[in-house]
């Protein structure tokens, strides 16, 4: 079997699957080109972002799990705490939950999108409010375009983000914390780029290449084993 994150593995190996029988292999990402001032400025257009807003943005199946509810309410919060603070919120993606989310100022839900590089560029800050999490695929492409991210502390996403370097990692399901990181990251816009390249840097260590050739090696490895 392959887990595509430690977290995953420690599931099956509470399920009584042999650890022999378990190989890990998160699941890999392609590395864009940076975008540079031009391409982010188009993107921020695109989206109809002013030059002063902070935006802040996920891209996710709406279900319980995900969180967009607590994206939301981070959202309201900042809204009373930081009247000065220019924010802009866009969540991204389809499900179940979408349509009962409450309309919130500042709050987008553009649906799903076929192509998320527009918003990633877009994008200053990336959130992954999950309440379980088994690898956390959209936090990692968004690391791969040099963004910051925000996360909850549970599954794989806690293999992926590394606190205070490559972003922050929060308790699942608190809005009061999670508005207070997105708080935090915009009074230290300055080395928000910083933490974003660190990012970067961090996602390239997860690509879609090494992904294929370490599936690869494990087929050829099972296929070849003795029977």
């Amino acid at each position: 079997m392959i887990a595509v994150s430690q977290s995953v593995r420690r599931v099956l190996l509470a399920s009584g699957v042999p650890a022999d029988r378990i190989e890990t292999i998160p699941t890999g990402v392609e590395i864009p080109e940076l975008p540079g001032e031009e391409s982010r400025r188009q993107a921020r257009s695109v989206w109809g972002l002013q030059p002063g807003d902070f935006a802040v943005g996920h891209l996710g199946a709406f279900t319980h799990e995900k969180g967009q509810d607590v994206a939301v309410e981070a959202a309201r919060l900042l809204e009373g705490r930081l009247p000065e603070m220019e924010i802009k919120m866009i969540l991204a993606g389809e499900g179940p939950m979408r349509s009962s989310l409450p309309a919130t100022s500042g709050v987008v839900l553009p649906g799903y999108l076929a192509d998320p590089s527009s918003l990633f560029c877009a994008l200053d800050l990336f959130i992954m409010p999950s309440r379980s999490e088994g690898w956390g695929l959209a936090a990692l492409e968004a690391m791969a375009f040099g963004l910051p991210v925000i996360a909850s502390n549970t599954g794989g996403l806690a293999e992926i983000v590394e606190h205070g370097k490559t972003g922050w990692l929060i308790p699942p399901g608190d809005a009061q914390t999670l508005a207070a990181a997105i708080a935090d990251a915009f009074s230290e816009r300055e080395r928000l780029r910083e933490i974003g390249l660190c990012a970067r840097r961090r996602a390239e260590q997860f690509s879609i290449e090494e992904t294929a050739r370490r599936t690869e090696e494990f087929y050829s490895r099972v296929l070849n084993a003795p029977r």
